[in-house]
């Protein structure tokens, strides 16, 4: 009786140790999809900065210069919005032999000095949200594009503590254009924000549409 006892106690050891296993295990594998997620949403924001320098490197000399102004003053304020006085966004374009370049850095004056840094080495991330969303503004102000905006989980690298600000600013930006704005969001504070929200949840795979 006491063998089988002992079986017992080393097997239900074994299975403790195995559950705790597969528990770590899911852990690891959700934690590789939410850093897939915020790879994906890194990419597609650095995707808007380059193609903002593309468009620059392409326009006039002169219209070059407008644009550069334009865009400046409008991701600097936007910076200004939501992180403080001292932040700023700078485009400092080059032009060797190949052709105009663009980059572009966010200034942060400290104690009198400035300091550039690209968006992307900002504030864990969420400058390069806000840096993104005013560009693509801006761009369509200079462009004269009308009609509606899209975007897909536009503030998900930024801070609680700036999320509201950030809900502001895309509201102000919003109204100020005339231009109205679908977006998709998990952060219930943004997402309080909007004059309408529809709700979805995934069923086997596929979004179905939370009925009020």
């Amino acid at each position: 009786m006491s063998v089988y006892t002992n079986y017992d106690n080393r097997l239900g050891a074994t299975k403790k140790v195995l559950y705790q296993a597969q528990g770590e295990r899911r852990a690891i594998q959700q934690e590789l999809v939410d850093c897939s997620s915020a790879i994906a949403l890194c990419d597609t924001e650095l995707d808007t900065l380059q193609k903002t320098m593309i468009f620059l490197q392409n326009v006039s000399v002169a219209a070059r210069t407008l644009a550069k102004e334009r865009i400046e003053e409008v991701v600097s304020s936007a910076l200004k919005y939501v992180y403080g006085a001292e932040y700023a966004l700078e485009i400092i374009i080059n032009s060797p032999k190949s052709g105009p370049e663009a980059d572009f850095y966010v200034a942060k004056t400290i104690n009198g000095t400035k300091v550039l840094t690209t968006p992307t080495m900002s504030n864990g991330g969420g400058i390069v949200d806000i840096v993104s969303a005013a560009v693509k503004f801006a761009l369509l102000e200079l462009l004269n594009c009308d009609g509606i905006i899209c975007l897909d989980e536009p503030f998900k690298q930024i801070s609680k503590e700036y999320i509201a600000d950030a809900g502001k600013l895309l509201e102000y930006m919003c109204t100020s254009s005339g231009r109205q704005l679908i977006f998709v969001t998990h952060n219930d504070v943004l997402a309080n924000m909007c004059g309408a929200i529809q709700k979805f949840k995934l069923v086997g795979g596929y979004s179905e549409v939370i009925r009020n």
